[in-house]
């Protein structure tokens, strides 16, 4: 498991906040379908605004993970990496909240 930093400074366009979703025509719906096309149609919208260096919103499984798509990674610094192992609680829950069981691979 790895964890990156962002800088502050970044220009995300959140479309957690409604006043972005206002601004782009966009609905809660339009963010959160699973219409591929249709999220790629509005990420390349937002994209050719030239201002953001990617776009956040929050996942499909929990409001409260957010999904970061950046058009260029450069930004990104490397912060920390960790085994991931299948006792992991942090893995046991997020196998709870996307409704996925764990099974050792079989060899």
């Amino acid at each position: 498991m790895a964890r990156y930093h962002l800088p502050h400074d970044s220009p995300v366009c959140d479309l957690d906040d409604p006043r972005q979703l206002l601004a782009l025509g966009l609905r809660p719906s339009d963010v959160v379908s699973r219409d591929y096309a249709r999220s790629r149609a509005w990420a390349l919208r937002i994209h050719r605004q030239g201002t953001w260096v990617g776009v956040r919103w929050w996942s499909y499984y929990d409001p409260e993970w957010a999904s970061l798509g950046l058009w260029n990674p450069e930004r990104l610094r490397l912060k920390e990496v960790t085994p991931l192992k299948l006792d992991d609680p942090a893995l046991a829950e997020a196998a709870r909240t996307i409704v996925r069981r764990i099974a050792p691979a079989r060899g």
